[in-house]
């Protein structure tokens, strides 16, 4: 015969953890671990897996060409003749890594919207100043094979950059300088 105390669970016989069964308590924890490693396996290989997935909402490259202006990054070779070179910073997020596109021009278009113009310029300088030491860990990391860079340069242009012309590294006359941060 069993008995219970004053919280309802069974004193004698089989003990019960937080009021379940020791069947259910294992078949909740399958479900979970089932789920976590669906969950993981999904985002780790990228691929939607029903019902898991790595939710790619924003994972997909944008091809239009917008009619406003947008701002692109470019950065200085160490190398003679320091050369510029287009950041791809819409297509291959390794150059500013940790950051995602959206979220390094959203950060990028607040620091030079600011009303202060000094210190729109200095949150600009250090924000790029930020990005040059992070392009140069990321490409001693490995993570990219981008030149090493003395310089970065943010220019506001009228159109978005399109990688399949030839000239894609080449200054774009329609182009205005934002900011430029340089190695000390």
């Amino acid at each position: 015969m069993y008995s219970e105390d004053h919280t309802g669970s069974q004193v004698a016989g089989k003990p019960r953890t937080l009021g379940m069964s020791k069947f259910r308590i294992v078949l909740l924890s399958t479900v979970s671990g089932l789920l976590i490693v669906g969950s993981l396996f999904s985002i780790l290989f990228d691929r939607e897996y029903w019902p898991f997935s790595p939710y790619p909402m924003f994972s997909g490259v944008v091809r239009e060409v917008s009619s406003g202006p947008t701002l692109q990054l470019y950065g200085v070779t160490q190398e003679e003749p320091h050369d510029e070179i287009l950041i791809p910073m819409y297509h291959d997020t390794n150059y500013i890594r940790p950051f995602h596109q959206a979220q390094f021009t959203t950060a990028l278009r607040r620091m030079e919207s600011e009303h202060n113009p000094k210190k729109s310029s200095r949150l600009l300088n250090r924000g790029l100043l930020d990005t040059l030491k992070r392009y140069e860990e990321s490409r001693l990391a490995g993570y990219h094979d981008g030149p090493p860079l003395q310089a970065l340069r943010l220019y506001r242009a009228k159109g978005q950059p399109d990688t399949r012309i030839e000239n894609v590294d080449q200054p774009d006359d329609d182009r205005e300088l934002v900011a430029e941060a340089e190695q000390g």
